[in-house]
């Protein structure tokens, strides 16, 4: 699968230096979600899949396309991010030799702050987000279906590439998926059904932004929608189905946004009603929401033991890359709850607050920016594309205290992050007006000349 991965990096690189780059960028996403990213091509000690090869073409297209890059101005959320990143390395500098973190830092930093740059750059218009949003449904509709097909038949259609997967992974080829509820939990071209779960929790609520554009019919939108709903119900996992029902609280809500203040006082008096009134922790109720109430228990367990000792003598830069997966080292690592299924506690034990300050940080910028997107929108296409967003972010955060970001949910979180950091521009940028030729003058025999004013923008 080497030479396969290696013709369809150049193929699509190609067609992402030729095309536009909103584009370029659907294309990429078509190679992210649509094909196993732990399929590899080794170059010395590193393996490049082939998302981290086209996102090079993607970048390149970006910095050197007309315009992009000298439109494009720093600011905090750029800050965060590169903290975020920085942030990782320094802790693992104390906790890991450098050849191995140096390797797979390398990978991540393809993956999440290289993507995160070229959708800044890329997404800059109302215009092209719906575009993108459009090539996230075009890549969904098939990966859903081959989720269906799995959960329904426990086969998945492209489990005939996982005997040549990199990274360390080692599958059974012959193996059926898990079943829950008389269902096969569906992974297909993502790696796992958590992370199908997670993708299409993502992507299903933003098909509802087209709802109050023009460019597809409202019944085409709903059954977009519907088709991206069952792909994250295929996955079987109690977290991304949590965060659809989230998502569709909030969407639901939209009309009543100005009241969420009541909201949050009435989540909060619930929670402490229950912490007085009952024999255990608000949290603990929740658990019978899961379709596994152990795995659920487990994550409270995870929480406890990272906050109630667990962390002792490593909170600044965490214990390394601890934990379940190809290249861990358990070694010094002591933990009953080894599996980091809570990305807030996964970056705690991994990073430190080296690794999970910044993160936070700029989790509280994405929001401030969708707020201020929010303030400044003036039509209402424009408020529920902001709240579509909002939604599924608010979903993931939720989601992700009881999962983690792996493999292209990770990049993904970042491409939403670089669209909320844009939005106040999409909902203020407007297309130059152009000048109108004043009337020509009536007197016989003269034509009044007519010059730009100098200080006026012309398109």
């Amino acid at each position: 699968m080497i030479a396969v991965t290696s013709l369809l990096a150049f193929i699509v690189s190609v067609l992402v230096l030729a095309l536009r780059p909103v584009y370029g960028f659907c294309i990429y996403l078509v190679a992210l979600f649509g094909y196993s990213q732990s399929l590899t091509v080794p170059l010395g000690t590193i393996d490049f899949n082939l998302g981290r090869i086209v996102i090079l073409a993607v970048l390149a297209k970006a910095i050197f396309g007309r315009g992009l890059l000298r439109s494009f101005k720093w600011n905090w959320m750029d800050t965060g991010i590169l903290a975020c990143y920085l942030g990782h390395v320094l802790a693992l500098t104390q906790t890991v030799p450098a050849r191995v973190f140096l390797e797979r830092e390398g990978g991540t930093f393809f993956d999440t702050v290289m993507v995160y740059l070229a959708a800044r750059l890329i997404i800059r218009t109302r215009n092209d987000w719906m575009t993108v949003i459009k090539g996230f449904a075009c890549v969904g509709i098939p990966v859903a279906l081959m989720a269906m097909y799995q959960s329904k038949t426990g086969h998945n259609p492209v489990r005939f590439m996982e005997q040549h997967f990199g990274f360390g992974h080692v599958t059974n080829p012959n193996a059926k998926s898990e079943m829950r509820m008389g269902l096969y939990r569906a992974s297909v071209t993502l790696g796992g059904s958590i992370i199908l779960g997670l993708f299409f929790a993502g992507i299903a609520p933003l098909a509802l932004a087209l709802w109050s554009r023009s460019s597809w019919p409202r019944p085409v939108v709903l059954i977009v929608f519907g088709l991206l709903v069952v792909g994250a119900c295929s996955s079987m996992s109690s977290g991304p189905l949590f965060a659809i029902v989230v998502v569709l609280v909030l969407l639901v809500a939209f009309p009543f946004r100005r009241f969420w203040p009541i909201l949050v006082v009435a989540l909060v008096a619930d929670m402490v009603f229950v912490e007085v009134f009952s024999n255990r922790h608000f949290y603990h109720v929740l658990t019978g929401l899961a379709l596994n109430p152990q795995t659920a228990y487990y994550r409270i367990g995870l929480v406890e033991e990272a906050l109630g000792g667990g962390m002792t003598g490593h909170w600044l830069a965490g214990y390394g890359y601890v934990g379940i997966g190809p290249g861990t080292d358990d070694t010094n690592f002591h933990w009953l709850h080894k599996d980091f299924v809570n990305i807030y506690v996964g970056k705690l034990a991994r990073y430190g607050l080296l690794g999970l300050v910044p993160y936070l940080f700029v989790n509280f910028l994405y929001y401030r920016r969708l707020v201020q997107a929010a303030k400044r929108a003036r039509v209402k296409a424009d408020k529920w594309m902001i709240w579509c967003l909002m939604a599924v972010l608010v979903g993931w955060n939720v989601a992700m205290m009881t999962v983690a970001a792996l493999g292209q949910v990770s990049t993904l979180l970042y491409i939403f992050i670089a669209v909320a950091n844009n939005m106040p521009a999409f909902v203020t940028r407007r297309a130059p007006a152009r000048a109108k030729s004043p009337a020509p003058s009536r007197s016989r025999g003269h034509r009044r000349s007519w010059r730009p004013h100098p200080h006026l923008s012309y398109g």
